[in-house]
């Protein structure tokens, strides 16, 4: 496992190459609803998660992070035993790309690119993923849903096995 100063300074051995630019675009977005209204939205339950992988290439470093909300209610008559029943809600899935320039990115070790994408690439793509999943929602007619902001980032990334590490092996490289 990695401590937490030990992302920091792993992360700036990359940033210490960056080059000027950053490109940001929407790979994918889905979005899937059921018509709004008040019986529905009092037993609404919202799951979010997140993924995220980083490759290099041959100028550049990517970051990929792929959002999955969910705020979804099942049927109150709905019974266990019934299957799957169609879910009453909606569901977001944003996958947004990061494409970073950086001097020789192949010569940075896997774990400096994974700390990356920890500490800079989620980070500066999370506000992105906000906001698109937020303009989703309100324009199928639900209320205003609002991912949380990302305070500490390396929580997404703690150690089950040590909760004071950040295990970069959750950050899948390509």
């Amino acid at each position: 496992m990695t401590s937490r100063d030990e992302v920091a300074e792993l992360a700036s051995q990359v940033v210490a190459r960056l080059l000027p630019g950053l490109l940001v675009r929407t790979q994918e977005s889905r979005f899937w609803s059921t018509t709004p209204d008040d019986e529905v939205l009092q037993g609404i339950l919202v799951s979010a998660g997140i993924d995220v992988s980083v490759g290099r290439r041959s100028q550049s470093v990517d970051v990929k992070t792929t959002y999955n909300v969910d705020a979804l209610r099942r049927p109150e008559d709905a019974d266990d035993s019934a299957g799957d029943l169609p879910a009453e809600g909606w569901r977001s899935s944003v996958v947004l790309h990061g494409q970073w320039h950086i001097e020789e990115p192949q010569t940075l070790s896997d774990d400096a690119v994974r700390a990356f994408a920890v500490k800079v690439g989620v980070m500066t793509l999370h506000p992105y993923a906000r906001a698109h999943i937020q303009t989703a929602v309100v324009a199928a007619g639900w209320p205003t849903y609002t991912l949380d902001v990302l305070t500490h980032q390396d929580d997404l990334f703690v150690s089950e096995d040590d909760p004071e590490s950040v295990d970069l092996n959750l950050v899948t490289l390509d």
